[in-house]
């Protein structure tokens, strides 16, 4: 190999990487986030139904 062939094998591989590792962030802890948000919005619907409050009209609270 000269050193162009080594320097776009470099760069094809490296970029190869970043996108998989961008999916497999974006796959994994994007739904993990979307989940605790879930949660800690279903938390806040409780507690708000404990004290009274949950009167307004937000789709999470009725679920």
């Amino acid at each position: 190999m000269n050193t162009l062939e080594k320097i776009v094998s470099f760069a094809v591989s490296s970029v190869l990487i970043v996108y998989a590792g961008y999916y497999l962030y974006q796959g994994v802890f994007q739904k993990d986030a979307g989940q605790k948000n879930k949660e800690r919005a279903h938390e806040m619907c409780e507690t708000l139904k404990q004290k009274g409050l949950a009167f307004m009209k937000n789709q999470e609270c009725q679920k």
